[in-house]
């Protein structure tokens, strides 16, 4: 099992500008590599203190100067607000800079303020999500870029630089509806698992997943990564009062930030999985919403927190366990505070789990 640390850098309400949140994020950032984490991630986000990291590669690019052996993970980016071509540029950079230890994280995103900020089509971006990472995958093989695709038009032309190593064994697609799954898995991409709906339904996603790989791909499909916030403190009860109240604010900005309850989803084209959910939702109150999603998260003593792990690696099959320690309003102190005690006493004993066969 590997372990990483994700830095979504959030600032919703807080007193600090978002450069000090920056300054959080660095700091947390550079000690996870001497804490035994094996990974970094970094999200993509415009427009909204729910994060404020527009480009992770960028992140990323700062990092791969800084440490020296940890993976650097994408989590993800957003094609649909891109030009493939520009990203498998940026990519085959990066890759350079950082000696090979780039974990490609794609998505196809969900955030109607952002698409609409960015002038990006909600309409396509199944298919952009699709033909881009195909492409991608392609050039970072050949060195070649081109695709004649439904939305993708590309006229060939030389990737550089060169590419230093294919992608296609460390690509990977967040996939919350079962048709991005099924995406995936034709596109012989792992499946980043970040928890909206109960660990026993994701299992079923999982394995309808793994069928679905094995029929396009002669190999196994990758084990998945999953990714959840997590808050570790010595007392268990302190930990359950401060994860259960500053988890339960975070979701409650990833309601208020896509949307999740908006009548959008029902006109447009590729989101009929949210219209449903968002129907669905409406007939919950969000306390109960914000309290299904902390029964998937990862928060309590050391012991439960290795515990609740145990059981995700269980579900799930995952092989890397990614967490998120600065959320809501934790503060830089409390945030390092829970990754350092995580690191000490949860780390090892989730390094030593193996996970189940797919």
């Amino acid at each position: 099992m590997k372990v990483g640390l994700n830095s979504l850098m959030q600032n919703v309400g807080s007193p600090e500008s978002d450069g000090a949140v920056i300054g959080d994020e660095i700091d947390l950032a550079l000690r996870a590599e001497e804490l035994g984490f094996d990974s970094l991630w970094a999200v993509e986000h415009h427009f909204s203190g729910y994060s404020i990291q527009p480009n992770p590669l960028l992140w990323l690019t700062y990092l791969a100067a800084r440490t020296e052996t940890i993976l650097l993970g994408s989590a993800v980016i957003v094609l649909p607000w891109h030009n493939p071509a520009r990203v498998a540029g940026e990519i085959s950079m990066l890759d350079h800079l950082c000696g090979g230890r780039f974990v490609a994280g794609i998505g196809r995103g969900l955030g109607r303020l952002e698409f609409e900020g960015l002038g990006a089509s909600m309409d396509d971006s199944r298919a952009v999500f699709a033909e881009g990472i195909e492409m991608i995958v392609a050039a970072m093989e050949s060195g070649v870029l081109e695709f004649d695709g439904e939305v993708v038009k590309q006229p060939t032309r030389s990737l550089r630089p060169h590419p230093a190593g294919p992608l296609r064994d460390r690509l990977y697609a967040s996939a919350v509806s079962p048709e991005s799954a099924a995406a995936a898995a034709r596109l012989g991409a792992g499946i980043l698992v970040n928890p909206q709906k109960p660990w026993a339904k994701i299992a079923e996603d999982m394995a309808a997943y793994r069928e679905e790989f094995r029929r396009h791909h002669e190999r196994q499909p990758p084990a998945p990564i999953a990714s959840c916030q997590v808050y570790c403190h010595e007392d268990a009860a302190v930990a359950a009062e401060v994860g259960r109240r500053e988890i339960g604010r975070y979701y409650a900005s990833v309601m208020a930030h896509y949307e999740m309850t908006g009548d959008h989803f029902d006109s447009t084209k590729g989101y009929e999985y949210y219209a449903r959910l968002s129907e669905r939702m409406k007939g919950l109150d969000e306390s109960d919403v914000v309290e299904r999603y902390l029964e998937t998260q990862v928060f309590g003593d050391p012991e439960q927190c290795a515990a609740q792990i145990r059981n995700i690696v269980e579900v799930t099959g995952c092989d890397h366990f990614v967490g998120l320690f600065r959320f809501s309003d934790l503060d830089r102190a409390q945030a390092l505070a829970s990754a350092e005690l995580f690191a000490r006493d949860v780390i090892p004993a989730v390094k030593r789990l193996e996970p189940a066969p797919a």
